[in-house]
């Protein structure tokens, strides 16, 4: 009995290291270091498929429309201008926890984006939570949504008073 308790707590931080490893790959390649053609765009969206399942929904928040299923993020992907000096992507302050079925998992993160040059660089920070669903043997994601901050929280708490 103890073995089996040891056996599922030892497989716990494997999963969780493969879903770190997984968006530490998507960052990679969602970041560019300058500009891109047509084809090279392409190619690089479509390497999406690695990562998000069929009917991924991806929610960026209130200024951005929500994208529904893969081909659209893949067409919205190939479509994307790739800021003179390049785009960076990181996941920053990662929090991943595995549901006690071992098929679905949560990571909150913070993606932090740096565009630009480094005389003008600009960097984005935005929380997020990604929703993992195991498929076979892969941790794909099948939901992205902001996850409200502190700071919003704070703004809403103080703007009543």
């Amino acid at each position: 009995m103890g073995g089996l308790a040891l056996l599922a707590r030892s497989k716990a931080p494997r999963e969780e290291e493969r879903i770190e490893t997984q968006l530490s790959e998507l960052a990679t390649d969602l970041s560019v270091t300058g500009h891109e053609n047509e084809l090279v765009r392409a190619a690089r969206a479509t390497r999406l498929r690695r990562y998000f399942v069929e009917e991924v929904r991806i929610d960026l928040g209130e200024k951005e429309a929500v994208i529904d299923g893969l081909e659209t993020l893949i067409t919205t992907a190939a479509k994307y201008e790739i800021p003179e000096g390049g785009i960076q992507v990181a996941f920053v302050d990662l929090r991943i926890t595995l549901e006690k079925d071992q098929k679905h998992a949560n990571a909150f993160t913070t993606i932090r984006t740096t565009r630009g040059r480094d005389g003008k660089r600009h960097v984005d920070a935005l929380g997020m939570q990604f929703r993992f669903e195991r498929r076979r043997d892969f941790w794909m994601i099948s939901r992205v949504a902001p996850v409200e901050t502190l700071e919003r929280l704070g703004e809403s708490l103080s703007g009543g008073s």
